[in-house]
């Protein structure tokens, strides 16, 4: 099974194709799964049904155009701690790397009004954010050895455009959408634990 969601962004989310497995309710956020007492952040499983780009289990590196890639080698199986450091994959902006995990087990609301609930969140003070179509792609921690740690599903992000700018008025009219200089806040971003989708969600993260 794939763990993954194709949203668009904060204020205009778009669910992924058919759905076989979803905690996400178009207009509202984050819901239960039958049988669980807890939220589970913003996951939806799918299920391949035809190889033909030859699945595996590898992430792309480098710019949103690459071709190279890293392998799965394993999968994190705790929850993220403050402090940890990750890159992520966007369909939109490649391999993004300088994250640091600020807080866990948040509920956020959204621009759009929908609220997403039990998910981490992660910051970093310059180059590149996260911007829509990023979302769904994989976070992970990068090993010695070039291949990864899968860490969690990126839900959505801030400072990318949508969010806060340098005069706090959150309408982003000064916010050039990279948070590399002056006029930007923080690039914020906004995942789903791997633990979550493997305790909850049918199948386990494909490794190499």
């Amino acid at each position: 099974m794939i763990v993954c969601r194709g949203a668009g962004s904060p204020e205009s989310r778009t669910a992924s194709g058919a759905d076989a497995y979803d905690n996400w309710k178009n207009g509202q956020g984050s819901v239960k799964v039958a049988g669980k007492s807890y939220y589970l952040g913003d996951l939806v499983t799918g299920e391949v049904i035809d190889n033909k780009y030859s699945v595996s289990a590898r992430v792309y590196k480098g710019g949103p155009h690459g071709s190279q890639t890293r392998r799965v080698q394993d999968r994190w199986t705790t929850r993220s701690k403050v402090g940890e450091q990750f890159c992520y994959g966007g369909s939109t902006t490649g391999e993004v790397c300088g994250w640091k995990v600020t807080s866990g087990k948040q509920t956020i609301e959204y621009g759009d009004g929908t609220i997403v609930k039990n998910v981490t969140r992660a910051k970093k003070s310059s180059g590149t954010c996260a911007v829509g179509g990023d979302s769904g792609g994989p976070v992970y921690t990068v090993l010695s050895n070039g291949h990864i740690y899968a860490k969690g599903v990126i839900s959505g992000s801030l400072c990318n455009g949508w969010g806060i700018g340098s005069d706090a008025d959150d309408d982003g009219w000064n916010d050039d959408r990279d948070c590399s200089d002056a006029t930007d806040w923080d690039c914020e971003l906004v995942f789903t634990d791997i633990k979550l989708a493997e305790d909850a969600l049918p199948g386990l993260v494909k490794k190499w």
